[in-house]
């Protein structure tokens, strides 16, 4: 007894059409912090380390996490 196979079906003389999907745009509440406010928002995290050399890296890094979460929470309704 043989197998049977399955055979795809095509219209003849066509090529496959591509897809497209809609991709939704990211919400404003999630939209990544500008450049320059992440910039300003280390600048100020080490000028209050005391403007001690070698973690640049960190400070950028906090404040992109600051930012971020910052904007998270801006649109959200406060509960009283």
């Amino acid at each position: 007894m043989k197998n049977p196979t399955l055979q795809s079906k095509s219209t003849t003389g066509s090529a496959a059409k591509p897809m497209h999907v809609a991709v939704p745009a990211k919400p404003a509440i999630f939209a990544e912090p500008a450049h320059d406010d992440i910039a300003r928002r280390a600048y100020e995290i080490y000028l209050a380390r005391g403007c001690a050399d070698g973690q640049d890296v960190q400070d950028w890094i906090q404040a992109e996490r600051e930012l971020r979460k910052q904007a998270m929470t801006a649109g959200r309704p406060r509960i009283s």
